[in-house]
């Protein structure tokens, strides 16, 4: 998939990257979601960086992105790079899909608990919604768009091989936040 990324990037043709993009993606999601704590060793991995970096390639194409951390704290976990990763992309991918306005990513460091939240400016969601957002293949009201549905219970997932948990609440002014909370290194 990397040559014909590489060969399609070559030939200027945009429209077919963005397609092997999110063959990629999917096939990164369906690796994370079949791993599990015992068949992989964790890593300690720097979180801020990993939602850093996601921000960046979001921001290419949602500039209404933002990110905020304090330097000084420690954000290291124990996991894989690529679930966090495609946890965090996902929770982004949905605020871009599904909410409205700025998005800001967080990440925090709150009595040895690293908290990473997301916060979108949409409508919200409704406390029945949002207590089955998690499951599986789980899609909000009739909302059809790209995708299958597993994004938010690859989160889920995520945070379980982690030991960390997640969850979604409405914003107090407008839209909701997705947080996930994991155990610091």
């Amino acid at each position: 998939l990397s040559l014909l990324r590489a060969k399609l990037q070559l030939s200027g043709n945009s429209e077919l990257v963005r397609e092997v993009d999110k063959v990629v993606d999917s096939l990164d999601d369906i690796l994370t979601l079949s791993a599990s704590a015992n068949s992989s060793d964790m890593e300690i991995i720097d979180v801020a960086l990993v939602c850093a970096d996601v921000c960046d390639e979001y921001r290419k194409i949602y500039p209404d992105i933002f990110f905020d951390f304090d330097d000084s704290a420690n954000y290291l976990i124990a996991a894989r790079e690529l679930w966090i990763d495609r946890a965090v992309s996902n929770l982004v991918n949905n605020a871009i899909k599904y909410g409205k306005g700025r998005i800001k990513v967080s990440v925090s460091n709150k009595k040895g608990s690293v908290i990473i939240s997301v916060s979108d400016e949409g409508n919200g969601l409704g406390d029945e919604e949002l207590d089955k957002l998690f499951d599986y293949r789980y899609r909000v009201g009739q909302l059809k768009k790209d995708g299958y549905g597993i994004g938010l219970s690859l989160v889920r997932h995520v945070c379980d091989l982690c030991g960390g948990l997640c969850w979604a609440e409405n914003s107090k002014t407008k839209g909701t936040v997705f947080y996930m909370v994991f155990p610091e290194a």
